[in-house]
């Protein structure tokens, strides 16, 4: 048995001193009778490399010792899914937003429009990883010392079941909402047909505001969306409920609707102000202010369409990994309203 008494010694060096001789105790009577058992199966004595092939399975001495000791973790199993779905969440809305900034620079900014695709890759890559080390470093942090505050207060444990919150279906779509936007869907429709047609926006005695050729064409182009928008609208009236495929669709509608705006901003001249009211001699000059502004406020809608896509992406995420949509209540109207 002398193999066996080096096992015991191995496995005993990586126990708790208080520890050792009551495990070592139980381990050498497991294992004895273990040895015991073969023999007897045999009629005669194990060899060296018998035993050897049953210490063998058993495993080394340091992962036995381990079973025998208590079990620690970073982030314990209770926490452990809840510490993954706020990995995903930060994950999206650290890359997501950073991405997008990325795209506005180079449509924007000739810069980075001068090097290519390939180097806004390299850029995203080498601006990305640092900030996702950090905001993981950062998540797990929060999390182990939420396990060890468990661990010691039982936090967790202290709950009051009338204190549950209602259950809602977070996947469904209020009828009224559908119709709502089916209405103020078609009258936009119909608002921008017209101004499209005619390229005037406004036409009084005193001023007159009307669309260039790239404001025309980029009214086509929201009249498309929105008449898309109008479509969704309706079908979610008769089926009053998200689907992940449906609600993909919402996803790329606000993301092509985020990308237009984004163009639209940098096309620049995108109305045309004349008219008595307007001075002659500055004339360009009023019209390349309101055109700055017109630009700005375009940039804004395009930036409130981005944290839409965000959101919208979100409760995909959510939807396909079957966990409640826990943006939904917080979102609420502004996320079922199309850019």
């Amino acid at each position: 048995m002398e193999l066996l008494n080096r096992y015991l010694h191995a496995v005993k060096f990586w126990l708790p001193k208080e520890q050792q001789d009551d495990i070592i105790a139980e381990l050498s009577e497991d294992l004895r009778s273990q040895i015991e058992d073969r023999e007897n199966q045999l009629g005669r004595k194990l060899s060296d490399s018998e035993i050897a092939g049953l210490l063998k399975q058993r495993g080394r001495p340091l992962l036995v010792a381990n079973r025998y000791l208590p079990q620690h973790s970073l982030i314990g199993p209770v926490l452990f899914p809840i510490y993954v779905l706020v990995l995903k969440i930060a994950a999206i809305c650290f890359l997501v937003p950073r991405l997008l900034v990325l795209i506005g620079f180079f449509i924007f900014d000739p810069k980075y429009h001068a090097e290519g695709i390939g180097g806004l890759f390299v850029r995203t890559w080498s601006e990305a990883w640092y900030g996702i080390f950090i905001t993981f470093g950062v998540v797990t942090l929060v999390f182990a010392i939420l396990e060890q505050t468990q661990a010691k207060s039982g936090w967790l444990e202290k709950w009051d079941p009338l204190k549950l919150p209602k259950v809602k279906d977070t996947r469904r779509i209020p009828r009224a909402s559908s119709v709502f936007e089916v209405v103020i869907g078609i009258i936009a429709v119909m608002w921008m047909v017209e101004i499209a047609t005619s390229g005037i926006v406004l036409n009084q005695a005193s001023i007159r505001i009307g669309l260039t050729g790239t404001g025309r064409g980029f009214v086509w182009i929201m009249t498309a969306i929105a008449l898309f928008g109008v479509g969704m609208s309706a079908v979610n009236l008769f089926r009053p409920f998200w689907t992940r495929g449906r609600l993909a669709v919402r996803v790329v509608q606000d993301l092509v609707s985020t990308l237009v705006f984004g163009l639209m901003a940098r096309a620049g001249a995108l109305i045309v102000l004349s008219g008595a009211s307007i001075p002659a001699a500055k004339a360009v000059e009023i019209n390349a202010t309101v055109n700055t502004w017109v630009s700005l406020f375009v940039a804004i809608t395009g930036a409130i369409c981005a944290v839409i896509t965000i959101v919208d992406l979100v409760r995909l995420i959510l939807m396909k990994t079957n966990r409640p949509a826990l943006l939904n209540q917080v979102s609420g109207t502004a996320t079922r309203l199309s850019c």
